[in-house]
């Protein structure tokens, strides 16, 4: 459209900044093909061809027989309590920032950042997809850097003392079970 009605943008970005007083800005180089793009899909055809390993082991009749006598019922409540951890690390993240941000995407978020986590177990790729998400929302580098971090470390503290809560626990039941055996 520009080059039919005769608009050289070039001029006009020049003409543009001059009348702001601003410098002219510098175009970005359009890269069609780049190593990072090369890794990614290199990344995505590994973690299709593990999930084609892992789907081409499955026995579908005796899966077929099995949900035969599965209990319907059960199976939609795992279907919704699955959906559980999500919903809290959406509340997660909503606590790590301080704007006011819809519930609804932020689970979508929480959603793609599990896929993710399929393909490439790692804090540091939520951490970027969480980044990147409020960066789409409005707010500042610095902000979503700092909220993708606290999301990221309050997370992983959690599961410390998870871990620890469970060690300690198994620790004192092994113990426990000693002393009862020794006692009889």
């Amino acid at each position: 459209a520009l080059k039919t009605s005769g608009v050289d943008a070039d001029e006009l970005r020049a003409f543009t900044a001059r009348i702001v007083g601003a410098d002219e800005p510098q175009l970005a180089k359009l890269r069609r093909v780049t190593w990072g793009s090369a890794g990614q899909v290199a990344l995505l055809v590994l973690a299709v061809l593990a999930l084609m390993r892992i789907v081409g082991d499955v026995d579908y009749a005796q899966l077929r027989d099995d949900l035969s006598h599965a209990s319907w019922g059960w199976i939609v409540v795992a279907a919704v309590a699955a959906q559980l951890p999500r919903l809290t690390q959406a509340a997660s993240t909503l606590g790590s920032i301080a704007a006011s941000i819809r519930y609804g995407p932020v689970y979508v978020l929480q959603l793609a950042t599990s896929y993710l986590n399929l393909a490439l177990p790692s804090s540091v790729g939520r951490m970027a997809v969480t980044v990147r998400f409020f960066q789409r929302q409005g707010l500042p580098g610095a902000t979503a850097v700092a909220g993708g971090a606290i999301d990221s470390v309050v997370g992983n503290a959690i599961q410390l003392v998870l871990v620890l809560t469970l060690v300690a626990r198994t620790i004192s039941s092994a113990a426990l079970s000693t002393i009862a055996m020794s006692a009889t």
